[in-house]
């Protein structure tokens, strides 16, 4: 499922869709204005995905943000965290720490 450059999607809407596809494997929010509530949503609601792209995101995806994530969707094959700025080397440790399966990580531009 992608909502890659949607602006106009909200935290209400991303919260709506992944409580509602418990089962979903692949989910692109790349480019879009997601706050808190909309990486909350991610992490309690999407433990089976395999693939996500959550570029982009700079101004909220910070280290915190990005652990929770992880320690909910261990199953994660692919990852893109691509210009997001504000990520650091504890990025790094949460993900090979907790997504054993992990092929694919992009952090191109994560200053």
């Amino acid at each position: 499922l992608s909502f890659r450059m949607n602006v106009s999607i909200s935290d209400h809407a991303v919260e709506a869709v992944t409580r509602g596809l418990p089962r979903l494997e692949m989910l692109c929010v790349a480019w879009m204005d997601l706050g808190k509530e909309g990486v909350a949503a991610i992490s309690q609601h999407c433990a089976r995905l395999r693939e996500l792209d959550i570029s982009g995101c700079g101004d909220f995806l910070d280290d915190a943000a990005l652990a929770r994530i992880t320690k909910e969707c261990t199953h994660l094959e692919s990852l893109d965290v691509s210009d997001c700025y504000k990520l650091s080397d504890e990025s790094v440790k949460h993900v090979t720490e907790h997504c054993g399966h992990i092929q694919q990580i992009s952090l191109s531009r994560c200053h």
